[in-house]
């Protein structure tokens, strides 16, 4: 019996690498990073080496089909047919100022707004995102197993996914929040990784 919990205890973590979204980077994630070590994650910077890559937003098109990874978790894919992007930027800006402000968090809001503005100018990234925004471009992640979690009030990400057959082997998970919900409120976002790993 007491072979088994230290063999359970000597176990290396589980390692996560996150990809993030367009205009997006560490400086946004102190809060899901602390979440994900909190939980027993080790949180990692090479995508390949990683065991779980959580990709949110425009990063769920760049997520490369041959790492290593077996559970990949894609957060809020910008997909949402008959509603142009610039719409949805709009109301995602403006959703988002909304609810910082009506809970008060104007440092927050503004820590924010910094970081989106610095990694706003990652080029290469940003327009390889661009250019994988079609369907027909996203990877293939055969042989992994496949998350997709919606936030309920997602601008970008609209509710046609689970059923748009574009993401054929995976689970669909409906959680409340918006679009950058797993930045400010990472609780239940782990909770998902953790019940899948």
């Amino acid at each position: 019996m007491q072979t088994t919990s230290n063999t359970k205890q000597s176990r290396p973590p589980q390692t996560v690498a996150i990809m993030y979204g367009f205009s997006e980077g560490p400086g946004l994630a102190n809060a899901f990073t602390d979440a994900l070590e909190k939980a027993g994650f080790q949180v990692i910077a090479d995508v390949m080496q990683a065991d779980i890559i959580v990709a949110h937003s425009g990063g769920c098109y760049l997520v490369p089909e041959d790492s290593r990874a077996g559970l990949v978790i894609l957060l809020g894919a910008t997909f949402w047919p008959g509603r142009p992007l610039f719409i949805r930027a709009m109301q995602k800006i403006w959703r988002d100022s909304a609810s910082h402000w009506q809970a008060g968090q104007f440092g927050a809001w503004g820590k924010k707004l910094f970081w989106h503005s610095t990694y706003f100018w990652c080029m290469p990234r940003n327009v390889a995102m661009w250019r994988h925004q079609d369907p027909k471009t996203w990877p293939k992640l055969a042989g992994k197993r496949v998350v997709h979690i919606r936030y309920t009030d997602d601008a970008f990400c609209g509710p046609a996914i689970a059923t748009s057959g574009l993401l054929p082997n995976a689970t669909f998970v409906n959680l409340s929040g918006q679009h950058d919900e797993l930045w400010r409120h990472p609780e239940q976002t782990v909770a998902v990784i953790r019940k899948n790993s």
